[in-house]
């Protein structure tokens, strides 16, 4: 039986870019029950500018699937596990893959499997974007990943891309909904590490804080994301409560959201780089402008406004 191999090409609309020579690869990632590589670069449409105009992300997944069906699945969900922390670090939102194009080869034959998918292409106006900061990309994946904790942040990762694509002005709500699962996320993982840190256990810690045992996962929040505002955090918490379960008014939850929804941001992101001890290069690049602040998801718009003539008589 002739060896085979499997490649799905995906696309994902995005606010990074990667500059035309760029490419992030990596070479290890789940993909169902088996293991891929992966590249991810910005696709460059040349549309009679001076330069080529910068559109979506495409996203190559290689590997040995167990069926040709199954690859085009397994290979474009592990494009989409690798997206959130490239939308992280840059703080951009990039939005989910879609798989266009996937192959089946046979080493040795003449006919191969394929599957093509028709996908619109961008056009007119591109996203705003920023530049993937690539130089501490990699050393975040790589103190990321080696974390006993990689899974419970891969939670916070996912939530905070989402949030990314409601960060727009006058959404703040679902972002901030978002932002608050990713300080959840993020509490067993910030406590045991505490723990770790200091040498104490859950209950030495309750003593040293001076906190009943139901309080310890709030005080977590409180000190390793909220960096001790007690006003941001509550009110944090109560918009994400209110929100969740209903019971808040919502233009108080929308008060509160704006209020705090930049700040919880913030928090998860030093508690992150906290977490997985992130290089002070790679952590000064990613808390630098523009990288510090989550860029506004709505596409550059062509907007009029002036004044008009004529009586009107309605």
């Amino acid at each position: 039986m002739s060896s085979v191999r499997h490649i799905v090409v995906a696309r994902a609309a995005s606010s990074v870019r990667f500059a035309p020579e760029e490419a992030l690869t990596f070479t290890d990632v789940s993909a169902g029950d088996l293991r891929a590589s992966l590249s991810v670069r910005t696709r460059y449409s040349p549309e009679g500018f001076t330069k080529p105009v910068p559109r979506e992300l495409w996203i190559e997944a290689i590997g040995k699937m167990p069926s040709f069906d199954q690859a085009i699945v397994d290979l474009t969900n592990a494009s989409a596990m690798v997206l959130p922390a490239i939308a992280f670090c840059a703080n951009a939102p990039i939005e989910e893959p879609e798989p266009e194009l996937a192959l089946e080869l046979h080493d040795g034959e003449n006919e191969h499997k394929l599957y093509q998918r028709h996908l619109d292409q961008q056009q007119g106006f591109p996203r705003a974007r920023r530049r993937a900061p690539t130089a501490a990309i990699t050393p975040f994946l790589q103190k990321w990943l080696a974390h006993p904790e990689a899974e419970r942040i891969y939670r916070a990762l996912v939530q905070y891309a989402l949030a990314l694509l409601h960060g727009a002005a006058g959404r703040e709500v679902l972002a901030h909904a978002h932002f608050y699962m990713a300080v959840e996320a993020l509490t067993k993982a910030l406590l045991r590490d505490e723990c770790l840190r200091t040498g104490k256990t859950e209950d030495e810690l309750v003593t040293e804080w001076s906190i009943e045992k139901k309080e310890l996962d709030g005080e977590v929040r409180l000190r390793r994301i909220f960096g001790g505002d007690r006003d941001a955090y509550r009110d944090a918490k109560k918009a994400s409560d209110g929100f969740e379960h209903g019971f808040g008014n919502y233009a108080t939850v929308r008060s509160q959201a704006e209020g705090v929804a930049r700040k919880t941001a913030a928090g998860v992101r030093r508690a992150i780089f906290d977490l997985i001890a992130l290089t002070p290069e790679a952590r000064g690049l990613l808390m630098a402008d523009p990288y510090g602040e989550p860029m506004d998801p709505r596409p550059i718009e062509q907007v009029v406004r002036g004044n008009l003539s004529g009586r009107w008589t309605g």
